[in-house]
């Protein structure tokens, strides 16, 4: 079942609020991986296909560029379905997700991501739906996205034989996919992001960079925001 009215939860600048029209959602068929009771405690499985384990805090930019102001917000990793929920509250809202333009939101390492929906078109391979990912980098001739993709892994009980009983169930596995591409001509294609890829795509001139780079100030390559900074450097 659902509600639909207006939540005055958008303040702008000047003190001026934005109306925006929210569906309340309430739990209507708990066998259905999309019904919120599966959401937010799914039986018999360890975890949540939610593309964040917490729920982040963050703002909305619709697209008429104005910026919300901040509530909490996760997404269904199955249908890409943003969803909302006011601080202090268990409620579950969603809205018309055509009138979000950007998310921004905040990490636990106190920076904040920005987060787009990518058509399907603009991959190559995957996925057959749009997809919410994160914006690592972006500059003429680079073009980097992440994506928190949840896998449900079946037990295997051949496996699992020392595991306590409490792990004797299906989980989801949180993969993290990266696609890149040259330009906004082109389609987002898998990659294996690191050290030898990035290389291997780089110029001479950029290769030289990188390597200068990296004598200055001993990248941890398995630290994303210290290799992304580098991009930010030398591209």
């Amino acid at each position: 079942m659902e509600k639909i009215y207006t939540l005055s939860l958008f303040v702008l600048s000047m003190s001026l609020q934005a109306q925006v029209q929210f569906t309340e959602l309430e739990s209507g068929d708990k066998n259905n991986p999309m019904d919120i009771s599966y959401l937010v405690e799914p039986e018999m499985v360890k975890g949540t296909p939610l593309g964040f384990d917490e729920w982040r805090r963050g703002r909305v930019v619709n697209t008429s560029g104005d910026t919300s102001g901040y509530y909490l917000v996760n997404y269904h990793t199955l249908g890409d379905v943003v969803y909302f929920r006011t601080e202090g509250t268990e409620d579950l809202y969603k809205t018309d997700e055509a009138t979000i333009a950007a998310l921004l939101i905040d990490n636990n390492k106190g920076a904040t991501n920005h987060f787009e929906r990518v058509l399907w078109q603009n991959f190559a391979e995957f996925p057959e739906n749009a997809r919410i990912c994160e914006v690592l980098f972006r500059t003429e001739g680079f073009d980097l996205i992440k994506y928190y993709d949840k896998v449900l892994e079946e037990y295997d009980e051949r496996e699992n034989i020392q595991v306590s009983r409490i792990a004797d169930m299906d989980y989801y596995d949180l993969k993290v996919r990266y696609f890149w591409r040259p330009d906004s001509d082109s389609q987002y294609e898998e990659i294996d992001f690191g050290k030898n890829w990035l290389r291997d795509n780089l110029d001479k001139d950029q290769q030289k960079l990188m390597k200068d780079y990296q004598k200055k100030t001993k990248v941890r390559w398995n630290r994303e925001e210290e290799v992304i900074a580098m991009l930010a450097s030398i591209l």
